[in-house]
């Protein structure tokens, strides 16, 4: 049962969309509206646009941890691709190289708009970046917003514009981490169990929890117009959810992440072509599940 709501969302400077002389630039040169991304095309231009204007147009994610693959899985799945699939409750090896070396050479592009530094980017850089008005767009967990919209610490509080992020060529989706309860078959308080499950993800916890940090899973909460006035993101978290896509989930995942990431940081790091790091990813997964 999810109780916390864990997913990408986008985040667009409203300021600068809004700037009557940015969106007469930006028409004159790509023949279409400024404003938030909603297609990886949108997200180039508008990437190149800023950054000719002095202002970063994307912050990625590269840090050899967790993040960096879900930011492979990201671009992957958005170019209609899956490292690996669960099919007949075997989990399998369903990249195709063709895709997945296109959605490499797209994040490389993106990383020519990136601020100094793009390949070593994590959380902190990041958010630094954005909070110091340096960057126009880029994801973020919900968990971070926070640091982004408090005053004195970021000068692009109540600057920001959240969003479901922008679409792939192949599809839209957000990759999600939902922190979730869940009852061992052997529990010995099943009954007990159900019951703080059923008050940890009611509504009316919710709002107790909300005030404190708390970001609900409930659509009756994240679409509440109460919250959305001080919490526009909880609108783009319900938004992002109906495209969300799970990292795959077996007993060796950690090892998958790893090949995963360090396959997708060297290709677009140029340590490794596209193409060679795909196929030694591809090579490596398949080791992997056969073990």
């Amino acid at each position: 049962m999810p109780v916390n709501a864990n997913v990408y969302i986008w985040m667009t400077r409203k300021d600068l969309v809004d700037d009557p002389k940015y969106k007469s630039e930006f028409r004159s040169k790509y023949g279409y509206d400024l404003g938030v991304p909603r297609t990886f095309k949108a997200l180039r231009d508008m990437a190149e646009f800023f950054h000719s204007k002095g202002i970063y147009g994307f912050a990625p994610f590269t840090k050899a941890w967790e993040g960096a693959t879900a930011e492979a899985i990201f671009m992957f799945e958005s170019f209609g691709t899956s490292p690996l699939s669960v099919q007949n409750d075997k989990v399998i090896v369903t990249l195709d190289e063709k895709r997945a070396v296109e959605a490499i050479n797209f994040y490389k592009e993106l990383l020519k708009f990136a601020p100094p530094g793009a390949l070593d980017m994590g959380h902190s850089e990041r958010i630094a970046a954005f909070n110091q008005g340096k960057v126009f767009t880029m994801f973020q967990w919900p968990v971070y917003v926070p640091e982004h919209e408090t005053p004195g610490n970021s000068v692009v509080a109540g600057k920001i514009i959240y969003s479901a992020p922008p679409s792939g060529p192949v599809k839209r989706v957000a990759i999600r981490g939902c922190w979730v309860l869940a009852m061992p078959i052997a529990s010995k308080n099943k009954q007990a169990a159900v019951e703080f499950a059923y008050w940890w993800s009611s509504r009316e916890t919710g709002e107790k929890l909300i005030p404190v940090g708390f970001t609900p899973a409930r659509a009756d909460l994240l679409l509440n117009p109460n919250y959305n006035k001080d919490r526009p993101w909880f609108k783009a978290i319900f938004d992002s959810m109906r495209n969300a896509v799970a990292r795959p989930r077996f007993s060796r995942y950690s090892e998958a992440s790893q090949i995963i990431r360090e396959n997708w940081l060297a290709a677009i790091s140029g340590k490794l072509t596209p193409e060679e790091a795909v196929k030694k990813m591809k090579k490596e997964l398949n080791e992997l599940v056969r073990k």
